[in-house]
């Protein structure tokens, strides 16, 4: 029969699909008009197995397409296989305009990602994420490329700013961020005890029931604690944040200069300081004072033995793994989470009751209020306390820091600091002007801040590719003279891990100009700048924090805790930057030690330590409520 295979072994009414310029590639040929004809308008000639609209690869995985500059072929599938069905296969969708596909991205394999980042990447030493822009002018100048391993898809990197705002405003059921958010809850929690095939089972469902109206629930409990950012929530951490840097002004680290002794202030090191300073404020805020006191150095201790090296995709990915390999920092954690989850057991069981104030009694009254006390396990609970507080020791602690040694740098911006910190406390409007919403009523320390995350937050945002989405070709790739970047490209929806790259949003130079990797104190410090922050931000220029769908719940609880902090450290202290331990400035003045990158969970921090001189201010007023 015409058209139909004769071979043995294949099914009858074989045929191919027609490719989008009209010719079968296989079975008899019939009369048809081109499709490119006078007359034709531009549609292709309509066969059993030709669909009027534009093939649109859906990522199903049934029909494999394969390119040859802009010439595409449809090889078999089994929606093809009988003459009489009309349907396009599940890897396709249609279009009118009858063109092909785009294709999937590019791939690279590792050993030539590592050639490029060696031979062809400068400064890939300090910071490594550089590589992914070499790699991306490497295949063409595109804008998303996968990482492969032995031909196999290890990871999907988006590289440019539009195609990285583009898919961070996908839906959840496209990229999934509640996927990889559930692996690292995994990798928060203890190891779990042997379990039967039933027990893991029974584990499972009560997780997918639980988990989602808890994730509500604590949205809620954050909202009503931090977001109204109440007086209750406010003297809480006023008086945490006020006794811990007395005590750090008052017990100096070890041969650093103390008042009376060799300078006028005491010496200390800022980065250490607001670490424990922003855990205890933070533990607080969620377990209460007693908490703090009982458990808050050793928690803050195991932490920060603990994040070093185990914030990384191999733990999060891995986390029974990583925790046979590396014992110590399965201590480490055990020594973090241990008294945390023994203090929201105990408050779970009627044991002991929550503080008032405080995020888990919010979060009781909730569970209680829903009925679900008794369904809600404790270390549900406590994995999302210690997820908040290992996120405040590895990205606010670091960009305060930051943007308290940069403003130090600067005698003028440090003046402009202390008056609006002397104006909040006083309950007065800021000498300086936001030109947008100020969310910690310092604009100037608030613009530092916003320009150190643009410099030293550098870990792409972390999704799951649960549906096929189509990434658009940008100007990179369109100039680049690539062919087969005018389509972009499809990412199919395989369950792949997408790494969103930020480095071209928060450092582009179309934007930015030629010091875009260069932090400028005064770049975003009003009246003088050229563009807020506020404005970068809406340019999507600036991820500071998650925008879209899934805007980073966490947001207020840093802006509130970073107001407070700085509004207790400049209305008792003058900050001075010194150049050691000693307390001396060197004649040539203070530089501040470069950023590593490498080591870095999410944030940068000093390669040495940072030493300030903090002296007491006379007449300093009290802190603001």
């Amino acid at each position: 029969m015409p058209g139909h295979s004769r071979r043995p072994g294949r099914p009858v009414g074989r045929r191919l699909c027609r490719s989008p310029t009209g010719r079968r590639d296989g079975g008899a040929r019939r009369p048809r008009r081109d499709a490119r004809s006078p007359g034709s308008g531009g549609r292709l000639a309509r066969g059993p197995h030709t669909p009027a609209r534009r093939f649109e690869h859906d990522g199903g995985g049934c029909c494999a397409t394969a390119a040859a500059g802009r010439r595409w072929r449809y090889r078999h599938c089994r929606a093809h296989a009988a003459p009489q069905t009309r349907r396009p296969c599940a890897g396709l969708r249609a279009d009118r305009r009858g063109r092909p596909p785009p294709p999937p991205p590019p791939t690279i394999g590792v050993l030539h990602l590592l050639w490029l980042a060696v031979f062809h990447t400068p400064g890939v030493w300090q910071m490594p994420l550089k590589v992914m822009a070499t790699a991306a002018k490497a295949l063409g100048g595109v804008d998303v490329f996968t990482i492969t391993l032995l031909r196999k898809p290890v990871l999907t990197t988006v590289v440019s700013h539009r195609a990285v705002a583009q898919a961070l405003n996908r839906p959840e059921t496209t990229l999934s961020v509640e996927a990889v958010h559930s692996t690292a809850r995994r990798a928060l929690e203890p190891p779990p005890p042997r379990r039967t095939a039933t027990e893991a089972a029974e584990d499972d469902r009560v997780e997918a029931e639980v988990v989602p109206t808890l994730l509500r629930h604590m949205r809620a409990a954050l909202t009503r604690t931090w977001w109204t950012c109440t007086d209750g929530i406010s003297a809480r951490l006023d008086r945490v944040i006020a006794a811990e840097l007395e005590q750090v002004v008052a017990a100096p680290p070890p041969g650093a200069a103390a008042d009376g002794v060799a300078s006028a202030g005491t010496t200390v090191e800022l980065f250490d300081a607001f670490s424990k300073v922003v855990l205890y404020a933070g533990a607080s805020a969620f377990l209460g004072d007693e908490f703090v006191a009982t458990h808050g150095d050793g928690v803050w201790r195991g932490l920060r033995d603990w994040q070093r090296s185990a914030w990384t995709l191999p733990w999060v990915l891995f986390p029974r793994t990583a925790r046979r390999l590396r014992p110590a920092l399965l201590d480490a954690h055990t020594r973090a989470f241990g008294p945390i989850f023994a203090k929201v057991s105990r408050v779970m069981a009627g044991a002991e009751v929550a503080e008032r104030g405080t995020y888990l009694a919010d979060m009781m009254d909730a569970l209680d209020a829903a009925g679900l006390r008794a369904t809600v396990r404790p270390v549900h609970i406590a994995t999302q306390v210690f997820g908040v507080l290992t996120a405040l020791h590895v990205n606010t602690y670091a960009t305060g820091s930051w943007a308290v040694a940069h403003a130090a740098t600067d005698p003028d911006v440090a003046a402009a600091v202390t008056a609006e910190a002397d104006a909040l406390a006083a309950g007065r409007p800021p000498p300086v002007r936001s030109p947008g919403h100020s969310p910690t009523h310092m604009p100037v320390l608030e613009a530092v801040w916003a320009e150190s995350m643009r410099i030293y937050q550098i870990a792409p945002s972390i999704r799951l590719s649960t549906a096929p989405w189509h990434v658009a070709s940008s100007p990179l790739g369109a100039d680049a003279g690539n062919d087969t970047t005018g389509v972009g490209w499809t990412v199919p929806g395989d369950h792949r891990l997408v790494a969103l790259c930020i480095q071209d949003i928060n450092q582009g130079r179309d934007y930015y100009g030629d010091s875009s990797e260069r932090l400028d104190v005064r770049r975003f410090i009003p009246p003088a700048s050229v563009r807020s922050w506020q404005m970068a931000e809406r340019d999507r220029r600036l991820f500071s924090f998650a925008w879209g769908p899934h805007a980073c719940i966490g947001r207020r609880v840093a802006e509130v805790l970073l107001q407070r902090l700085w509004l207790g450290l400049y209305s008792r202290y003058t900050v001075e930057l010194v150049g050691g331990r000693d307390g001396q400035v060197p004649s040539g003045g203070v530089t501040l030690p470069p950023a590593d990158f490498v080591q870095a969970a999410a944030t940068a921090v000093p390669t040495r330590p940072v030493w300030v001189r903090l002296t007491r201010r006379g007449g300093a007023p009290a802190a603001a409520q």
